[in-house]
């Protein structure tokens, strides 16, 4: 049985990695120990570090898929509660800067490149954008779902349904639009981008990452 999840994983396991250098001015000058203070700051290749993301969402996302089967059976919440705490501290911290890396750096940096002439290029882009806004609708339901799991009447029969119901729309969601970015948006990128619009990609990303450093994650948005 094929599945949209099915498809993600062998578009990433297929995908490209494209040697691009870091940007220099990042780099140099600096000791190991200089390293060692920015580390998660440096992106060295800036669509490894997109389609990495997509990896590490995929496993969160199939550790909720194989939670919500178990939950499908048992009907027993507790089981359920770890997996799921897990996945909305994902969705609370990881994917927010995923999205940022997005909207603020890959998606300007594709409008500059890409052709007028071709308009299915620019429809892509603000096709990814509508999707962002399911993404992060999908995120509240998270937060509502977290407090249903934390409330007295959790293991309801009508509770645990509406918690399975949910959980799998948000899968749904989600391998969608991972499917249709490493499929159409991330390719373009890596067919289109030059050399230096790869570097500046990075430090645009590197500054997303240093605003949240400084400000903390609960910025709401750290545009470069």
């Amino acid at each position: 049985i094929y599945t949209r999840g099915d498809g993600i994983r062998r578009a990433l396991n297929s995908a490209p990695y494209a040697p691009w250098p870091a940007a220099p001015s990042m780099l140099t000058n600096l000791t190991p120990a200089d390293k060692g203070d920015v580390v998660g700051m440096l992106i060295e290749y800036p669509m490894q570090e997109l389609r990495k993301f997509h990896k590490m969402a995929q496993k969160k996302i199939d550790k909720l898929e194989k939670g919500i089967n178990d939950l499908e059976k048992t009907k027993d919440i507790g089981g359920f509660e770890e997996t799921f705490i897990e996945f909305f501290d994902f969705v609370e911290n990881d994917l927010p800067v995923h999205i940022e890396d997005e909207e603020h750096a890959l998606f300007p940096m594709l409008r500059i490149c890409l052709p007028d002439e071709n308009p299915d290029n620019t429809d892509a882009i603000s096709a990814m954008l509508n999707d962002h806004k399911d993404v992060i609708a999908a995120a509240e339901v998270i937060r509502l779902m977290k407090r249903l799991i934390g409330g007295e009447e959790k293991n309801d029969k009508e509770y645990v349904d509406e918690i399975i119901a949910r959980a799998r729309s948000i899968i749904d969601v989600m391998n969608d639009h991972f499917l249709k970015e490493e499929e159409v948006i991330y390719k373009l990128a890596e067919d289109k981008l030059t050399n230096e619009q790869m570097d500046e990609l990075s430090k645009k990303m590197e500054a997303i990452r240093e605003c949240r450093r400084k400000n903390g994650d609960s910025v709401k948005s750290c545009k470069p």
